[in-house]
């Protein structure tokens, strides 16, 4: 948590003493948004808002949801913070943070990730990062040094709270860490897990426990097991590891021997199990016709079967759920490639679901929605469609399948985007967040196949006056405005 006023230590401390006992109901993204809510309740609302926070409040109320608890403790001057939040609400918040327009803003370790937001007093209770896991020296130190920074703050404090209860203590150990990539910090620490997840190779590749270890195969597998290389050239690695890392050579030089991709396939998606990417080349090589396995826009005709087919299929060779999770992702990426905005996917998930009409329940929706949309969706599935692209062109190729190359759609890259429509696409490739071109191109009925350069130059003649547009989305377009 974080606060850029210039509350003296005492009043910092004794505010976080008093609002930290009613907001430990979670980790995480929940704890920041209960403790953001427990600070905001004990603030009285400021008989007038700044016009920059007034306006994100209607926003947050307008195009996301009017329960969603950001907008009521942005009244009181408190907000919270974590990456899976929409990026237009979060760059707002960090705007807004650097203006000193907000008291407080709690958040996750986001704050490490590069966002450069000054704060006079910083407080910091049992430090995680990622999920759950405790933050190394090196990660403490460079977030307790966003605590006054220079021509901001002639100084800042950093308070950690109760750090006799810390799983770990990030105060030991030299401040700067050596850095080490993970490949070889793995190969010289864990060898026997990547051996594993060879020899048995039907496990869900995006487990915690595993999907390192596939990472690290595939890349031992492209560097050495392709390339003829020895692995005993490898540095950092203890004598009782060598074994271990001369079989797992042995047997990555054994699947090259067997496999029938094209090499090139390997060396672009070493972030996966090469004896998966084969498994996923043999089934689509048994198929009597692939015009079905072809990945087409879901909203044309059999495009969402065809759709609804590939993420069964990612489910069945790499991620291993055992349930049918991927008939919801596969209908919730139907939804953001068509360009649903974010207010009516929360809508509908409220109702797909039967949430019942309460804060808590709605704002817990709001978080998990959030979460599917940028971890799984925007992430994990763009990764897995972007490798079956890959395996699907290059059995094509083998096939002589021309035609059929060419339709495949980049199902990957419509959902980073979360759109199909070129306009939007290109008024996002421009530094538009997704809900600014949405509601850009409603307000000034453009049409769906513009170009960029097109866009651009509606941009630049925008007369903002005239159009009824959030703020928020009036700052995007100044921002991106060529005149």
């Amino acid at each position: 948590m974080s606060s850029p006023q210039g509350t003296s230590k005492a009043e910092a401390k004794k505010n976080y003493m008093r609002y930290r006992g009613k907001a430990r109901q979670a980790n995480g993204r929940a704890s920041a948004e209960s403790l953001a809510e427990a600070i905001a309740a004990e603030l009285p609302q400021p008989t007038e808002l700044e016009d920059e926070v007034a306006d994100l409040v209607t926003f947050v109320r307008q195009h996301i949801h009017p329960k969603y608890p950001l907008a009521d403790c942005l009244e009181r001057g408190v907000a919270f913070h974590y990456g899976q939040m929409p990026q237009i609400v979060r760059a707002r918040i960090e705007d807004l943070l650097k203006k000193r327009a907000l008291r407080f803003v709690c958040c996750t370790s986001t704050l490490l990730q590069g966002v450069n937001l000054p704060a006079k007093n910083i407080f910091i209770e049992n430090p995680k990062r990622g999920n759950g896991r405790p933050m190394r020296p090196g990660d403490f130190w460079n977030l307790a040094g966003r605590a006054g920074r220079l021509t901001k703050e002639f100084h800042g404090n950093v308070w950690c709270i109760y750090s006799k209860e810390w799983d770990g203590n990030p105060l030991e150990g030299d401040r700067i860490e050596k850095v080490t990539s993970a490949f070889t910090t793995t190969l010289a620490t864990e060898p026997e897990k990547v051996l594993e997840v060879i020899k048995i190779s039907n496990r869900p590749s995006e487990a915690e426990d595993i999907r390192l270890y596939e990472h690290v195969f595939g890349r031992v597998f492209s560097d050495y097991g392709l390339e003829g290389r020895t692995m005993a050239e490898l540095q950092d690695i203890p004598e009782s590891k060598r074994p271990v890392v001369a079989e797992i050579e042995k047997e990555c030089v054994a699947v090259a021997k067997r496999v029938s991709l094209p090499s090139e396939v390997f060396r672009r998606n070493t972030a996966f199990s090469p004896l998966k990417l084969e498994e996923l080349a043999a089934f689509l090589r048994q198929q009597a016709a692939l015009r079905e396995w072809v990945p087409i826009l879901p909203m044309s005709p059999a495009g969402y079967a065809t759709m609804q087919a590939i993420f069964g299929k990612l489910e069945d060779v790499f991620f291993h759920t055992e349930n049918k999770s991927y008939v919801y992702y596969c209908w919730l990426a139907s939804q953001w490639i068509g360009g649903t905005s974010l207010k009516d996917l929360i809508s509908n998930k409220i109702n797909r679901d039967n949430v019942p009409n309460e804060a808590r329940e709605i704002s817990n929706t709001i978080r998990a929605l959030f979460k599917d949309l940028e971890e799984t969706l925007r992430y994990k599935y763009v990764k897995y469609l972007r490798a079956y692209n890959e395996v699907l062109r290059s059995v094509l190729e083998d096939r002589g399948e021309k035609k059929l190359i060419e339709l495949i759609t980049p199902l990957h890259l419509l959902i980073e985007y979360g759109a199909y429509d070129q306009t939007l696409i290109n008024m996002m490739a421009l530094g538009m967040s997704r809900t600014s071109a949405i509601l850009v191109k409603a307000a000034m009925h453009l049409p769906s196949n513009m170009t960029r350069p097109e866009c651009q130059q509606r941009i630049n003649g925008m007369d903002l006056r005239r159009v009824e547009l959030p703020m928020v989305c009036q700052d995007e377009l100044a921002r991106i405005r060529r005149t």
